[in-house]
């Protein structure tokens, strides 16, 4: 028996179905393939979670979807036999990075409390005149040992989602030193959620919270432009 499952799914910059297919994603539309679905292999694919989307993202186009006809569930994303582009969320890149910097306030206010005051308060307003000196006094911390330790476990979980173009884009420059240094451990958390702890029930627990926190975002976002048209 059928059934629709609303999911997100990032797109590639090019706005077109990759693996050789080339058809054009267009809000309104629906996909369909004629094959079996199966996660990892055939199918149209999302994922039930924004969060677990952003591990498969090939760039920071985010759209709300349907997935529908025969499905097949994996543990973070889902592939079916149509796939229906219900809305295009606005300024990703703008969401994510503001996301990002949400959750890396929770893990320095938590593990650096003596931080910089402009670490602090570039995180919560992403003001681009304070980009440079928030990351020149989160480098200098991370020297010492007073960072040292949630450092490397902000390290070991962001490989999680090493190979995500949507952080590549939403920092503009992933490697570029201005967002290496302070965002590079919002990516980490964001994504597990708890370095070592990933895969833990902690680890878990948190990283729904984050889910949580990127699902209202997006839910808002969308709204907002539904509600200016």
């Amino acid at each position: 028996m059928s059934k629709t499952y609303r999911a997100y799914y990032f797109a590639p910059d090019d706005n077109k179905l990759r693996y050789g297919d080339g058809r054009e994603i267009v809000v309104g539309d629906t996909h369909t393939v004629d094959v079996k679905p199966e996660v990892c292999s055939a199918g149209l694919h999302a994922s039930l979670r924004p969060i677990d989307a952003l591990k498969y993202a090939p760039g920071n186009q985010l759209y709300i979807v349907e997935v529908g006809g025969v499905v097949d569930i994996g543990e973070d994303k889902i592939a079916g036999e149509t796939r229906k582009y219900i809305c295009k969320v606005p300024n990703t890149e703008q969401l994510l990075r503001k996301f990002a910097r949400g959750v890396a306030l929770e893990v320095v206010l938590r593990e650096i409390p003596t931080i910089a005051p402009v670490v602090i308060e570039w995180l919560k307003t992403g003001e681009g005149s304070l980009r440079g000196a928030a990351w020149s006094a989160a480098w200098n911390a991370a020297r010492g040992a007073a960072w040292s330790a949630a450092w490397n476990a902000a390290r070991s979980a962001a490989w999680s989602a090493a190979g995500s173009a949507a952080w590549s884009a939403a920092g503009s420059a992933a490697g570029s030193a201005a967002w290496s240094a302070a965002e590079s451990a919002a990516r980490s958390a964001a994504e597990s959620a708890a370095g070592s702890a990933a895969g833990s029930a902690a680890g878990s627990a948190a990283r729904s919270a984050h889910n949580d926190k990127l699902t209202i975002m997006i839910e808002e976002a969308v709204n907002n432009v539904s509600n200016q048209t």
